[in-house]
């Protein structure tokens, strides 16, 4: 069975999603093929290079509409969703007729016209694998407390000028009409996703596969700290804190809180804040660097191989998003054997079980952060030992190997019918 994976890149996070869906599928007998920006058709001809300008094009205008036109938080990325992105003809050319079509990231690459052209080109059977909510809305990859997308996407709070309202609600519109002829299923890596795609205008009436994102749980294992500790040459023996964030503008991301908590964390346990160190992965802005109030070791951009070793590095894992298809890291966390700390957000709520697999801030707020900090710190190392335990459990039982292999084999089986 031929199965394309569609993103709009190869060199993002959500390309790691399709790698690990890829070994999964290889066991099944499946040919995997990935489309992206960098898939090499589009260098090798004049009409690849054309098509590829054209898609380079729109996402500037894209980039260029929602930096003055929208606000920021709501990342609406889809100004232009309309007319096609692609060049069918020349994707047919170059790979072989699938079975299965997987859309993941696919902004400024993917229109929703291209979906309905995908279903006419080659009748596969087309799933969603929605990496934010985007594929649910008019166009905001979040959405905050907006609800808009359970109805027609009007009034949308996106917009910094009402005048631009019609383009939410004509994308959302256009979805519905293309999904409910084309869309086979969504792939939903939580609970929380099920019940967005299920409250949704456009998912609604389709089916919803639930399938926690896959980590290698060879790459993603439980380590000796100090063989992290060796590879990375940092050694330490005070309790380990890992994060990632890229800068304090981002709200979503929510790195404020962590500041917030440890400076809490600073003023009321001057005992425990000498004995933290907050290890930081990501490119992260000086500035925001040096509002860590304890001490702190970056890492800087990891790969994946070293991302895993990151985790083995710490004691504990430290989610600070407060709004989050996923995120993929608590996964990556728990799969690793360290224990996670998060706001109830995304797939925290599936698989950071409170005192078990992690701790659950019981609201957002750094207050809360820094009690579930303290909790963390207090555990003894056995305590921890077994915690970390507890969450490589969870994730083999909920997302390792086996159980995603047989996801992927009830979807190949409806394909089949």
């Amino acid at each position: 069975m031929v199965i394309w994976h569609i993103n709009r890149s190869q060199s993002d996070g959500s390309f790691s999603v399709i790698s690990a869906n890829i070994k999964d599928l290889n066991v099944l007998g499946c040919i995997s093929h990935t489309i992206t920006s960098q898939s090499p058709f589009f260098k090798l001809t004049l009409t690849g290079q054309l098509n590829l300008l054209y898609i380079n094009v729109i996402y500037f205008i894209n980039r260029i509409f929602r930096k003055f036109f929208t606000y920021e938080k709501f990342y609406f990325y889809n100004f232009l969703d309309f007319g096609f992105f692609l060049n069918h003809k020349l994707i047919l050319r170059n790979y072989p007729l699938p079975d299965i079509i997987i859309l993941y990231w696919t902004s400024s690459f993917v229109s929703t016209r291209d979906i309905e052209a995908f279903k006419s080109n080659t009748g596969a059977r087309i799933y969603i694998y929605p990496m934010d909510f985007n594929p649910i809305t008019g166009g905001c990859h979040y959405f905050g407390s907006c609800n808009n997308y359970t109805s027609k996407c009007q009034e949308c709070p996106a917009f910094k000028y009402k005048i631009f309202d019609f383009i939410s609600k004509r994308n959302l519109l256009l979805k519905k009409t293309i999904y409910d002829k084309c869309i086979n299923g969504f792939i939903s890596a939580s609970n929380n996703i099920t019940f967005l795609i299920g409250s949704s205008q456009v998912g609604s009436s389709i089916e919803i596969v639930q399938k926690y994102i896959s980590i290698d749980e060879h790459l993603f294992s439980q380590r000796k700290k100090e063989i992290a500790q060796n590879h990375f040459s940092f050694h330490t023996n005070k309790f380990a804190i890992f994060s990632a964030a890229k800068s304090l503008k981002e709200e979503r991301k929510g790195f404020t809180y962590l500041i917030g908590a440890l400076n809490y964390i600073c003023k009321n346990y001057s005992d425990i804040s000498n004995n933290i160190v907050v290890i930081l992965a990501g490119k992260i802005d000086n500035k925001d660097v040096s509002l860590i109030p304890v001490e702190f070791h970056s890492l800087g951009l990891l790969n994946l191989e070293e991302l895993s070793f990151a985790y083995n590095l710490c004691d504990i894992f430290i989610n600070t998003s407060v709004e989050d298809a996923g995120p993929m890291m608590i996964n990556q966390s728990l799969m690793s054997g360290t224990p996670v700390i998060s706001f109830k957000i995304g797939v925290a709520n599936d698989l950071v079980i409170d005192n078990y697999s992690g701790f659950l801030a019981t609201a957002i707020n750094a207050v809360e952060l820094a009690k579930a900090i303290i909790n963390a710190y207090e555990l003894r190392n056995n305590e921890l030992k077994i915690m970390g335990n507890n969450a490589r459990e969870i994730s083999l039982k909920y997302f390792g190997h086996e159980i995603s292999t047989k996801k992927f084999q009830s979807i190949l089986n409806k394909s089949n019918v």
